[in-house]
């Protein structure tokens, strides 16, 4: 055998087997996968993003689908809800609002609706609306708890009105059907049990309006169906009533629906003898207590009252089985008794009679622009930062009452001037109750930005400088290390953004901007259906801002 160091320059046998051999063995190694190797979980720590910035990519193989951990929010859509809480110097004033509601409008497969335009009607938060998104879903961020109505307008289908109660801490969830139009026939009995001629039948709220035959029925022609539709029932000499009917599927030749027969209405003669000069004064009227009947009363029917030039007024048809609760108020005065409490009687009219004078508290002052002139075309509006305490104590048995009573818009809650020539205002919160929490008072003008700023006690001589609108401010949300950004839905002081002039979302890529903000503070909260993603409760936004996810 030839030695190891032989000089012979051909290959002997032995060492082409060899060769060979490890030859196969790369070629082995290189062509068959082997034991597949074990993923490391998918994640984005702290070593794992150093890593991926010094070096750059990361050799690193995939993990399986499977074992990827859930992130549910990926194919939800986002709500971002900002509050406007004032300027950069303000100090965060947010109004407290405590209830939201959130849920879908489905037709009559149940089958989500895009695009129905939801509007509140009536109360503090008259005119906040919202646009229903995919599946149908819609959300109001924030509403106060209490009874709202809410007017549907419903591709394909048409308006119709439907009522919720809110909750006064965490979300209330209310899905609203609706069928195609259906009309359907009442008979309608007076307080003595006997047909009920001409009677004034409207769907919703005031939306439409037929009579009654002298036989009592109604013939209400073709309107939205659904489930809880809402139709008011008013005539002479009685208590205006609602009824909550089930529309979703009716017999063609179905008889007429039975009303139980409405109940005899009382009068309440009222006077307000004087007032301070500006606007009359408005009348509200809320139930005390809780009496259970066969019929919902319309209580929205006696709110927002405003008195004649002689200060007096009339409230006919109020239901005598309930204490209510009677107040007059006026942005600039405060009510002397600051309530009547009576039960109206059917055989003789009740009275009441009240004064409003200007009252020790003030809030007052002017407005001027960054140079100090007035201005006359300014905006002043005092509302209470915490609008439900504030409505707990003046109505102490609005909770109690069935969920047919609109919430009232005492001036205690909130009262509206325009500002004088001189750019001067003057309010009265002499009427302020203990243990409701501060007052806030905005002031806004065309061109300028607005100013919030607290009110803890009574002030002559207030002066409000507004600077002028910069709408420079942007918010980027963008998703961090996850594969995509979902759609976005943007709310801004609980109405959604597409609503608003000014403002413009971009997409771009993984990221997307709301532009034309206002400079200033901001409580900025990012959800995925329950799940809070981010919640910044004083967020400054000057110039361009992102919130990685």
């Amino acid at each position: 055998m030839a030695p190891l160091t032989s000089s012979d320059p051909r290959l002997p046998l032995w060492g082409w087997l060899v060769l060979i051999g490890a030859l196969l063995a790369v070629f082995a190694v290189v062509l068959d996968p082997g034991e597949e190797p074990n993923p490391e979980p998918f994640g984005s720590g702290e070593e794992e993003i150093a890593s991926i910035s010094e070096v750059g990519e990361i050799d690193r193989p995939f993990a399986d689908p499977g074992e990827i951990p859930a992130q549910p929010w990926v194919t939800d859509v986002l709500t971002v809800e900002l509050r406007s809480l004032g300027g950069i110097e303000s100090e965060r004033i947010a109004p407290k609002r405590a209830g939201s509601m959130e849920g879908a409008i489905l037709n009559e497969k149940k089958e989500g609706i895009e695009g129905v335009r939801m509007t509140i009607v009536g109360g503090p938060q008259d005119g906040w609306s919202t646009v229903s998104r995919s599946e149908g879903h819609y959300l109001f961020p924030e509403l106060l708890p209490g009874t709202h109505f809410v007017r549907l307008e419903v591709p394909g289908y048409g308006t119709t009105v439907r009522s919720h109660r809110v909750r006064g801490n965490g979300r209330s969830w209310r899905d609203f059907r609706v069928a195609p139009a259906v009309g359907v026939e009442l008979a309608l009995r007076n307080h003595e049990n006997d047909p009920l001629v001409g009677a004034r039948i409207s769907y919703g709220l005031d939306d439409g309006e037929v009579l009654s035959d002298d036989d009592g029925i109604v013939r209400i022609p073709p309107m939205v169906g659904g489930e809880r539709v809402l139709l008011t029932v008013r005539a002479e000499g009685h208590v205006p009533v609602r009824q909550e009917l089930n529309l979703l599927l009716r017999p063609a030749n179905a008889p007429p629906i039975e009303v139980p027969a409405l109940p005899k209405g009382s009068r309440v003669l009222g006077k307000v003898s004087s007032w301070p000069g500006g606007s009359f004064p408005e009348i509200s009227v809320v139930p005390r207590s809780n009496a259970i009947g066969a019929h919902k009363v319309a209580w929205e029917t006696w709110q927002g009252i405003r008195v004649e030039p002689d200060g007096s007024f009339v409230l006919e048809n109020l239901p005598s089985s309930h204490l209510v609760d009677i107040r007059a108020f006026h942005p600039s005065g405060v009510t002397e008794p600051r309530l009547r409490s009576v039960r109206p009687m059917t055989h003789t009219p009740t009275r009441v009679q009240f004064v409003i004078k200007r009252g020790q508290g003030r809030v007052a002052g002017k407005v001027t622009d960054p140079q100090g002139r007035p201005l006359p075309q300014a905006t002043l509006v005092l509302e209470a930062s915490d609008p439900a305490a504030m409505l707990g104590v003046l109505y102490p048995g609005l909770d109690e009452v069935p969920s047919t009573a609109m919430l009232p818009v005492p001036a205690a809650l909130r009262r509206e001037l325009r500002a004088r020539s001189d750019g001067g205002f003057d309010f009265a919160v002499g009427d302020h109750p203990d243990g409701t929490g501060a007052l806030v008072l905005t002031a806004s003008a065309p061109g300028y930005q607005d100013r919030r700023m607290p009110i803890r006690r009574s002030y002559t001589d207030l002066h409000i400088k507004l600077s002028s609108e910069d709408r420079l401010a942007s918010l980027r949300i963008d998703p961090g290390t996850r594969p995509r950004l979902p759609r976005i839905e943007w709310y801004l002081d609980g109405r959604p953004v597409d609503d608003m002039g000014g403002l413009q979302v971009q997409r771009a890529g993984k990221v997307e901007t709301l532009i034309g903000l206002s400079t200033g503070l901001y409580d900025v909260l990012v959800r995925a259906g329950t799940e809070v993603l981010r919640h910044d409760r004083e967020y400054r936004l000057a110039g361009s801002a992102e919130i990685v996810l």
